[in-house]
């Protein structure tokens, strides 16, 4: 497994991440499994969510996770200083244990959102104390589609990090992403941890294809959705491909289904 720095933290994440949504839809005999085969994978890099199912992954991690030697990240999607502090202490208890390495402030899409977040009593505040009493090593940000809240948010906080979509249909569709923010984060060492590869499965007839464009993205991380055995094979296997040259992305973005003849590959060449 190759291992990349997360920026300012100097954390070093395996660059296949396990995410957490999808262990609500197996038994936990198969969380254990694919736990198992992951840190024996040279995996260490656990991803999860108060809001996932109300703790029920977090739950599920807490039996099968080792004490030492792994990064566990949890998220609240809470923008108030009270509420997303009882989403901290309640993802401690759920998962076991005294402290976590990253707590996300999660799903950050709008510029209310954020304004919430950081306002006298929001939870920046959370993320603040927590510091402090040792509960959480590192701060981050996780946002879905448009990246202009990413960045906001990104100019005015020190985050150590933040998560996004990263695949080749929503490049076309929230290019800030690509173009602002993620120049940002690496001019100003913040990590960078990539989510949804295959866009909610909507790449699903182009899964080697989609892991190579992510890989070429200057990523510590790509968290993958796994709910078998058989899928987290696959994604050891994927995680090894090369990433793409400028030309085969070119050629990519030119061939691929998905993008049919009805997304705009800005290319400007119609021009």
């Amino acid at each position: 497994m190759e291992y990349r720095k997360l920026g300012k933290t100097g954390l070093e994440l395996s660059l296949l991440g396990l995410g957490g949504f999808h262990l609500l839809e197996i038994e936990l005999d198969t969380v254990k499994e694919i736990v198992k085969r992951y840190l024996e994978a040279g995996g260490n890099y656990f991803e999860t969510a108060r809001s996932y199912g109300d703790g029920v992954s977090e739950r599920k991690l807490s039996t099968v996770l080792p004490k030492e030697g792994i990064v566990v990240a949890s998220k609240t999607g809470s923008r108030e200083r009270q509420s997303s502090e009882k989403d901290l202490l309640s993802t401690l208890k759920a998962l076991g244990r005294d402290h976590i390495d990253i707590l996300f402030l999660h799903a950050v899409t709008k510029n209310d959102y954020w304004e919430a977040i950081s306002s006298s009593d929001g939870a920046l505040k959370t993320v603040e104390w927590a510091k402090r009493e040792g509960l959480i090593r590192y701060v981050g940000i996780t946002s879905h589609g448009y990246g202009g809240t990413l960045l906001k948010a990104l100019k005015e906080y020190p985050f150590d990090l933040f998560m996004t979509q990263m695949n080749y249909y929503d490049r076309f569709n929230f290019p800030e992403i690509e173009t602002k923010v993620i120049p940002y984060a690496v001019s100003n060492n913040i990590g960078i941890v990539a989510m949804k590869s295959l866009a909610d499965g909507y790449l699903w007839r182009s899964v080697e294809n989609a892991f190579r464009y992510t890989k070429t993205i200057p990523v510590s991380c790509i968290v993958s959705g796994i709910n078998s055995l058989d899928q987290l094979e696959e994604d050891l296997k994927l995680i090894e491909k090369d990433p793409f040259s400028p030309e085969e992305l070119e050629q990519l973005f030119f061939e691929v289904p998905e993008l049919g003849n009805y997304v705009c590959r800005q290319c400007m060449k119609c021009l």
